[in-house]
């Protein structure tokens, strides 16, 4: 049975690892969620790196939710669904002093 149940495993698409890592980082386990990611046998998409900063926000770990952030980012650099999940991650009250968010667009206007 255990046998069995390992060739399932092995056979899982990326879409049931999305799942699984999905399904533990809400539940709270981060790191066993990262600990999936790591040793997945394909390549992380943007989907699952999404997912795990999306969970890392709501918990509270700031380190994996930099890892996945710095991934995501990699992964689709041209795509932008990965800039709004990684701008919905930060931190409400974190210092943007000096950046764009502080007055500045990027086109040097000024708003209000």
């Amino acid at each position: 049975m255990v046998e069995e149940a390992f060739s399932y495993f092995k056979s899982m698409k990326i879409e049931h690892y999305g799942c699984l890592v999905h399904t533990l980082g809400w539940a709270g386990f981060i790191k066993k969620a990262k600990n999936l990611v790591e040793r997945m046998p394909t390549e992380p998409d943007g989907i699952i790196w999404g997912s795990l900063l999306q969970s890392s926000r709501v918990h509270g770990n700031a380190e994996v939710g930099d890892e996945a952030a710095a991934q995501l980012m990699v992964l689709d650099q041209r795509d932008s669904s990965g800039h709004v999940i990684l701008s919905n991650a930060l931190p409400r009250d974190r210092d943007f002093s000096g950046s764009a968010a502080d007055g500045e667009i990027s086109d040097g206007l000024q708003h209000d």
